[in-house]
């Protein structure tokens, strides 16, 4: 098998734990650079048109899913595998779980993980990228621009405002 040079992984952004799991992807050492597209966006329907995802009945996706540069398409306990297989301090891992003897307990693991995850967001209080950006909306305290810079601006005028400035 040629080595990707890229992944794409499309994950839940309404799940908490999914999104936390996106983010600790994001801030490893790479051997494979990896990008990161929301389930269901228009970005993921642009670049991949006809994949197929499996979704509940609220419309939430149900699985992982890890695209390669190539084309191929990897889902659930194998996705997760690959996401493992371009970490660099997690390569060896990824081997051994795709070794046929432990290919069983890879998938019990994601399965144990992937069928509880809404549960491990609620207990941990992990939000979904729609319900942190409600939150944060209503908070007053927060600034509400969509820029490093606005938000400066915010802050200076809302301190001057305190110190009476």
């Amino acid at each position: 098998m040629k080595t990707p040079k890229q992944l794409t992984v499309l994950y839940d952004p309404t799940c908490g734990f999914c999104v936390r799991c996106r983010q600790w992807l994001d801030k490893q050492p790479k051997l494979i650079a990896m990008r990161f597209l929301p389930q269901g966006s228009s970005k993921q329907q642009t670049l991949y048109p006809n994949l197929q995802y499996l979704t509940d009945a609220q419309g939430r996706p149900e699985e992982l899913i890890v695209i390669d540069d190539t084309g191929k398409v990897y889902r659930d306990d194998k996705a997760w595998v690959m996401c493992f297989y371009a970490l660099r301090g997690y390569r060896p891992l990824a081997m051994r779980l795709a070794k046929p003897g432990m290919a069983g307990l890879a998938r019990k693991a994601y399965a144990a993980i992937s069928t509880n995850r809404r549960a491990i967001s609620a207990l941990l209080g992990m939000k979904g990228d729609n319900d942190l950006r409600t939150e944060l909306q209503a908070d007053p305290d927060v600034p509400h621009c969509n820029n490093a810079l606005c938000a400066l601006r915010e802050a200076k005028a809302k301190v001057a405002v305190q110190e009476g400035g």
